[in-house]
């Protein structure tokens, strides 16, 4: 993705490849991880964030104020791909984007994905990346990751 300009957050997002999870692209592990959103129950403050250019502080604060191992925003955040170590899990209006942009991507699932935009303390945005449907998922339900960062 390209903002056009530099923003605050930066001026590109940049998806990780398929076969990300183990830190190489491709490989036998071509499908993207599952994972649960984490901490069901405890709203967490700083995951509000929708647009793009808000997923990195919504990771941070997810990482942060949950302390779950595998969730999703873990996974994402955790990641060292190609030299870099500055993933996240995307925001809502961020994971639309990867869905407008599937095809030349590759590699991704018709199922839901995790944005790191929470709804409350029991439910975060995913995308359907089958019928683009945008739906609040409860945060205990496991939902395909795709991380990615910005510069």
């Amino acid at each position: 993705y390209d903002a056009g300009s530099v923003q605050p957050w930066g001026r590109y997002l940049e998806v990780a490849c398929a076969g990300w999870s183990d830190g190489i692209c491709g490989g036998n592990d071509m499908t993207d991880p599952r994972s649960v959103w984490g901490c069901y129950g405890t709203q967490i403050t700083g995951t509000g964030g929708t647009l793009i250019g808000t997923g990195k502080q919504n990771t941070t604060a997810i990482v942060g104020g949950c302390s779950t191992s595998g969730i999703a925003a873990r996974l994402a955040n955790d990641l060292t791909l190609g030299g870099q170590s500055d993933w996240f899990l995307p925001s809502k209006d961020e994971l639309n984007q990867i869905f407008a942009e599937q095809i030349r991507i590759g590699g991704l699932s018709i199922n839901d994905y995790w944005s790191s935009s929470e709804i409350d303390a029991s439910a975060a945005w995913s995308v359907n990346f089958g019928d683009h449907n945008q739906d609040p998922g409860l945060k205990y339900f496991s939902a395909y990751v795709r991380p990615v960062r910005s510069f």
